[in-house]
C-alpha cells in the first residue's frame, strides 16, 4: 500500500514570519513522520494547521499519521480537507489514499473507484494502476468464493434437509411399531381377559373381521384356481385344433399323391394291346433257313463257333445283295447251308 508523505514545496514569497513558521512545522513533521514518530509528527501537523487550516499540505500529511495510526476515518477526513483546500495537484493523491483506506476496510467497491479517479486525474500513476487491477483481482476472487461458498450451503442444506426427512421418517416408523405393539397388546388382552359386555362384543366384532378376511381369501383361491382351469381348457383345445390341422393336412398332401399317382404314365406290361377274350396270343414262330440267319439276334448272348461259321459263310452268299446277315443269339439246329461256289 502506498502512502505519500507530501514535502512541501511552497516558496516563501516574501518575508512573513507566519508562512515562515507554517514551512518550519511541515518540515518538521515530515521528519518526524519519516523517523516512525507519528504521535510527535501529528503534533507538528496540527501546529501547522492552526496557522492556516486550509493549507492542503498539512491536511494530506496529517491524513497519512493517522493512516498509519489506524484511524481510518480521521484520515479520510484529512484527506477530504486537503481537496477541500482547492489545490488540483493534491487531488488524485488523496484519491489515491482514500483508495488505499477503503482497501483496509474491506470495501472494495469503493476503493476501485478511488483508484479508478487517482488514474483518471494521473495517467502516469503506476501505483494506482497496480493497485485498482490488485483490487480488481480480490473481488473476482470474492464473488468466486461467494458463489462456491453459496453452492456448499446449498448442498450442505439438501443434505441436512435430507437428514432431517430421514429421522421423521424413522420417528414415524417407530411410532407405527408402538401403535401397532400397542394394538396387538390390546388386542392380546381382550382375548384373554374380556371384562364386560362390551369386550365380548368388540371380540365378536374382531372374529367377524377374520372370518369375513377368510371368506375373501378362499374366494380369491377359487377364482385363480377357476382361473387357471379354464387357461387350461383352452390350451388343451387348441392343442386338438392344432392336431386336427395336421391331420387334414397330411390327408390332403395323400389326396394329392394319389392323383399324381394316376396321372402318371403305365409301364411297358400296360402299354400292350390286349387281346380279344377267347383268343390267345400268337405262338412266335422261329425263323427257317436264310430268315434265321438275317433274324436280330438277343442282348447279352454269346456267339458260338458254329454260329460264327455260319455268319461267315452266310456273308459270302449274300455279298451280291450287299446285305449284312445277322445271326441270333440264340443257339438253333438248322441244317447245313448249301454252298454256291
Amino acid at each position: 500500500m502506498k502512502s505519500l508523505i507530501i514535502i512541501s514545496f511552497i516558496i516563501v514569497m516574501y518575508a512573513n514570519p507566519c508562512f515562515a513558521s507554517l514551512k518550519d512545522d511541515v518540515k518538521k513533521g515530515n521528519l518526524l513522520y519519516n523517523s516512525k514518530k507519528y504521535a510527535e509528527a501529528e503534533k507538528a501537523y496540527r501546529e501547522a494547521l492552526s496557522k492556516n487550516g486550509k493549507n492542503g499540505v498539512a491536511s494530506v500529511n496529517l491524513g497519512a499519521v493517522s493512516y498509519r495510526s489506524g484511524q481510518y476515518a480521521k484520515a479520510v477526513e484529512n484527506y477530504n480537507n486537503a481537496i477541500a483546500s482547492g489545490s488540483v495537484g493534491l487531488i488524485p493523491i488523496c484519491d489515491y489514499n482514500i483508495g488505499n483506506v477503503q482497501y483496509r476496510t474491506g470495501d472494495y467497491e469503493t476503493a476501485l473507484k478511488y483508484y479508478k479517479r487517482a488514474m483518471d486525474l494521473n495517467p502516469a500513476d503506476k501505483d494506482a494502476k497496480f493497485n485498482y487491477e490488485y483490487v480488481e483481482r480480490k473481488i473476482l476472487e470474492k464473488q468466486e468464493d461467494k458463489q462456491k461458498q453459496k453452492k456448499e450451503d446449498k448442498k450442505d442444506n439438501k443434505q441436512n434437509k435430507d437428514q432431517d426427512k430421514k429421522q421423521d421418517k424413522n420417528q414415524d416408523k417407530n411410532q407405527d411399531n408402538k401403535q401397532d405393539n400397542k394394538k396387538q397388546e390390546d388386542k392380546k388382552d381382550s382375548e384373554q381377559k374380556p371384562k364386560d359386555g362390551q369386550g365380548q362384543d368388540k371380540q365378536q366384532g374382531e372374529q367377524k373381521e377374520q372370518d369375513q378376511q377368510q371368506q375373501k381369501e378362499q374366494q380369491k383361491k377359487q377364482d385363480q384356481q377357476q382361473q387357471e382351469k379354464e387357461d387350461q381348457q383352452k390350451q388343451q383345445q387348441e392343442q386338438q385344433r392344432q392336431k386336427e390341422q395336421e391331420e387334414q393336412q397330411q390327408k390332403e398332401q395323400a389326396q394329392q399323391q394319389q392323383q399324381q399317382n394316376k396321372e402318371e404314365p403305365k409301364g411297358e406290361e400296360e402299354n400292350k394291346p390286349s387281346q380279344p377274350e377267347g383268343q390267345k396270343p400268337e405262338e412266335k414262330k422261329e425263323p427257317q433257313g436264310l430268315e434265321a440267319y438275317q433274324s436280330p439276334t438277343e442282348e447279352g448272348g454269346e456267339m458260338s463257333e458254329q454260329e460264327a461259321k455260319m455268319l461267315l459263310e452266310g456273308y459270302k452268299g449274300e455279298e451280291a445283295k450287299g446285305s449284312a446277315v445277322k445271326m441270333r443269339k440264340k443257339k438253333m439246329d438248322l441244317p447245313e447251308p448249301a454252298k454256291d461256289w
